[in-house]
């Protein structure tokens, strides 16, 4: 039977969701942060009543000003945002009820985002949209839960304590509805929320997720590196200048071998160079 209403919705994600997630993440069906979205997408559209609710992708919310990090511009100045998965009702498109923010794990990241400074601020930028949009003056009349999903790999920080972290930043302040805002973590270096695998299968995992994830295309990824020649080095010694014996050497050599500036030179110069006069062929010994 499908779910029908919100609070069904809700225990969904909080249960049966978090098992098709790790299964996912497993079989390495989620490599991307994308992928995540698509995947939570499909298990909840399969299983609510779709006559009821809409579940959507990064649709746009207009006329909220969020964090500087993940604010959006219209054109006239116009704020919006878009959270990476609402849910709102089918009859009453303005009454958003749960709001989801993602964060998956990178090929290259295998540790918790607290270890990463760039990443801390990336994190914290959700955490205080997602208040955000819980007090915003609209949509608190209609939004009933917020959920954060981090999908993560790392060997020293169960999923437990990253949730305990992260509710502390995401329920930052004194409002007692914050408690509807509902961190989810996903270790993929567990087995369920007590157990890890053992560092060979963790090993396993790191290698395959970096084979699914380098993708080339093009014979310019086949290719060898170019070696480079090694450049000879000029000698630093200074080569003796020529004397005018070997100048004039040198300069009657040229004339002698361009037959085209022969035929312009003057009787005086052929001779001064050593040329038979125009028409005689040179002696024996001569060119």
């Amino acid at each position: 039977m499908k779910i029908s209403t919100i609070a069904g919705i809700s225990n969904f994600i909080q249960g049966p969701l978090i098992s098709m997630l790790r299964a996912d993440a497993k079989n390495f069906r989620i490599i991307l942060e994308r992928d995540l979205e698509y995947r939570i997408y499909y298990h909840i559209t399969t299983a609510i009543n779709n006559r009821n609710f809409l579940i959507m992708g990064n649709k746009t919310i207009s006329g909220i000003r969020t964090s500087a990090k993940t604010k959006g511009k219209k054109s006239g100045n116009a704020p919006f945002v878009m959270p990476d998965i609402m849910i709102r009702d089918n009859d009453k498109l303005n009454d958003i009820r749960i709001i989801m923010e993602l964060k998956s794990d990178k090929a290259d990241e295998s540790n918790v985002y607290l270890n990463t400074a760039s990443r801390r601020e990336s994190f914290e930028a959700d955490f205080g949209n997602l208040r955000k949009y819980w007090n915003n003056h609209k949509l608190k009349k209609h939004l009933k839960h917020e959920f954060f999903i981090y999908l993560y790999r790392d060997d020293d920080m169960p999923e437990k304590e990253v949730e305990k972290e992260i509710t502390k930043k995401l329920r930052k302040g004194k409002k007692s509805r914050y408690k509807q805002l509902i961190p989810i973590t996903i270790n993929r270096y567990q087995k369920n929320k007590t157990q890890f695998y053992d560092q060979p299968t963790k090993d396993e995992i790191d290698d395959e997720f970096k084979r699914i994830d380098d993708i080339q295309a093009g014979s310019s990824n086949s290719k060898k590196p170019i070696k480079k020649k090694p450049v000879k080095k000029k000698s630093s010694k200074k080569k003796n200048p020529l004397t005018k014996k070997q100048r004039s050497m040198n300069a009657k050599n040229y004339w002698r071998t361009k037959k085209k500036l022969q035929n312009r030179m003057t009787e005086e110069t052929r001779k001064k160079y050593g040329l038979p006069p125009k028409g005689k062929k040179p002696k024996k010994g001569r060119r």
